[in-house]
């Protein structure tokens, strides 16, 4: 496959696993209550499972690959979008860095590509667990990771 500027691109081939794999980044499963939204933001807000509902809860079927090698497509998952969290909270700055419960990852993005994330507590219909993602809720969406703390924006 040859790109437009005449660049050699290479297909990745993902597998797509009978069941969900479990993975985790962490050493233990981390305790998770609410999300903190703070940072540059009009509003800071701790948030939890409920107080996000009320935001519009909604349902999005979206292919999920992984950087490991799998991908399922077309999963259904509820949740709201970070379009309606950064409202909320009255985001400001150019970037967003999300963190993992335990804080051992963190992920730098562009305020524009966060908006289109969405942040989901359920799977397939089903609640998702601790015991079966790295975090919860899980943001679900493209998603460039720079590992910075000092990334700048608002912090979730």
């Amino acid at each position: 496959m040859t790109a437009a500027d005449g660049v050699t691109a290479h297909a990745r081939v993902q597998r797509v696993p009978e069941a969900w794999p479990v993975v985790h980044l962490e050493s233990e499963i981390p305790e998770w209550s609410h999300l903190v939204v703070d940072g540059h933001v009009t509003h800071a807000r701790r948030c939890t499972l409920a107080d996000l509902a009320t935001l519009g809860a909604e349902e999005r079927a979206v292919d999920f690959h992984c950087v490991w090698g799998w991908s399922r497509p077309q999963v259904r998952w509820t949740g709201v979008g970070v379009d309606r969290v950064l409202a909320l909270v009255g985001a400001q700055g150019s970037h967003v860095t999300a963190h993992a419960a335990s804080d051992e990852y963190s992920a730098c993005l562009p305020v524009e590509d966060a908006a289109r994330a969405f942040l989901a507590w359920a799977r397939d219909g089903q609640p998702l667990v601790p015991e079966a993602s790295r975090w919860s809720p899980r943001k679900v969406g493209r998603c460039g990771s720079c590992h910075r703390p000092s990334c700048g924006g608002t912090r979730a």
